[in-house]
């Protein structure tokens, strides 16, 4: 039947015209195979869904791109040669990818009208069927797009009718929503002789004439009510005997309580009268347990005593031997240093005594040899002194001197001193040069 009829304007299917549509299969023309994708996803103005396209001859392109989710069938010289895997292909110019064959699911709604139920009432069933091709090659040669939703139509409407004869019209509607695996393989037998194969068949929705939906409307009404009605009155009886059933249990559970009550009264009597015992024993036990401790640290009082008594005594034993040995021991260190000591004072005092003879010996050698050298030494020293005393003396010219010759000044006295001191240094230079000539 022709498509614009089911058609919408906004392009969305209502409910009225799902009723009336059927798919169309189609193949299409295409300029090339890189745009193969966008034209299977996509519906043709009429509304059809194509699974097979044309593409057209590639020239003075050697290499060409062969999509994937689709069979392409490879031609040459116009002869098929084979089925091209996807991915970049050498084709040569003789050679053509003639059919792409999609290898998605396709979905195929098909209205089925006029089904008679087992009680002979005429009943409207739409179905949805999905499909895949899986024989690209059995699919061009032995059928087409167009001669394959005819026989899908009416490998279908068989199906479906077959179905509807199984039932009532009082339940068909029962059938709305099923998928069933029996049409599905009943189809499949027929189909994939054409390389295709069917995925699943599901009823999406029955219409029965309008009067004997009313009649079905209204009968369902009263049988609700009548249902409900029911329902009603046994929720009555029901909640009347759950109520006395309630109060049955409540003065039950009552009885049950009180008798309890007079149990756990009794009970907490004679718990009361074992706490009270135990309470006794417990006393007297700790009593004894407190007077037998008592009596241990006692015990362990007098022994820790008695043991640091001894202890004490030991120590003070120890104590006293270790003073009378380190005294002794003392004693007989200070003995023996002190002989010691006396043993080496003595050795000191004659190595003394011999280092200071001998010393005295070498002194009187070394004066001995050095008196003479010594003598003009010393009496130069005495003149140096005489000297000095003269100076001292020139210098002060406030001092007299008394004598034989009456009074003097130091002054004059110190320069007749030093014309005489001047003739004694005449003397000596010769004494030098004599006792350098005799050092020599």
């Amino acid at each position: 039947p022709p498509l614009p009829s089911c058609v919408v304007p906004d392009g969305h299917w209502s409910k009225a015209t799902m009723s009336n549509y059927q798919t169309m299969l189609v193949s299409e023309s295409i300029s090339s195979i890189e745009v193969a994708h966008r034209t299977f996803g996509e519906k043709t103005p009429s509304g059809a869904t194509r699974v097979v396209l044309h593409p057209g001859r590639r020239l003075f392109r050697w290499f060409t791109p062969i999509p994937a989710g689709m069979h392409a069938l490879l031609f040459k010289h116009g002869r098929f040669v084979k089925i091209v895997e996807p991915g970049m292909t050498f084709l040569a110019p003789w050679s053509h990818v003639k059919y792409l064959v999609t290898q998605q699911y396709t979905v195929f709604d098909c209205p089925v009208k006029d089904c008679p139920t087992a009680d002979n009432v005429m009943v409207q069933i739409d179905t949805m069927l999905v499909f895949r091709i899986v024989d690209p090659q059995t699919f061009i040669f032995r059928t087409s797009p167009e001669k394959l939703a005819i026989r899908l139509q009416q490998l279908q409407a068989e199906a479906v009718r077959g179905l509807a004869r199984s039932v009532s019209y009082r339940d068909v509607y029962t059938l709305s929503g099923k998928s069933t695996d029996d049409m599905r393989r009943t189809m499949n037998d027929s189909s994939m002789s054409m390389g295709v194969e069917v995925k699943s068949v599901t009823i999406t929705q029955v219409t029965v004439p309008a009067e004997i939906a009313k009649n079905l409307e209204q009968a369902t009404t009263f049988h609700t009510l009548q249902e409900e009605q029911k329902k009603q009155q046994e929720y009555e009886l029901k909640r009347i005997n759950d109520q006395d059933e309630l109060n049955r249990k409540k003065e039950d559970y009552k009885n049950e309580r009180i008798a309890a009550d007079k149990e756990a009264e009794n009970k907490r009597a004679e718990m009361r009268k074992e706490i009270d015992l135990l309470n006794g024993k417990t006393q007297q036990m700790v009593s004894e347990i407190q007077a037998q401790q008592h009596a241990n640290h006692n015990e362990v009082v007098a022994g820790a005593e008695l043991f640091v008594a001894n202890r004490q005594a030991e120590k003070e034993k120890v104590l006293k031997a270790m003073n009378a040995e380190a005294e002794a021991s003392m004693a007989a260190t200070r003995e023996e240093a002190s002989a010691h000591c006396e043993r080496v004072l003595s050795e000191a005092k004659l190595h003394e005594a011999q280092n200071r003879a001998k010393a005295l010996e070498i002194e009187a050698e070394t004066e001995k040899e050095a008196a003479e050298k010594l003598r003009v030494k010393r009496e130069f020293e005495r003149a140096q002194q005489r000297v000095e005393v003269l100076k001292s003396l020139a210098s002060n010219s406030s001092t007299f001197i008394t004598g034989k010759q009456g009074v003097i000044s130091a002054s004059t006295l110190a320069k007749q001193a030093v014309s005489a001191e001047a003739r004694k240094k005449a003397l000596d230079a010769s004494l030098d040069v004599m006792y350098g000539t005799q050092k020599r």
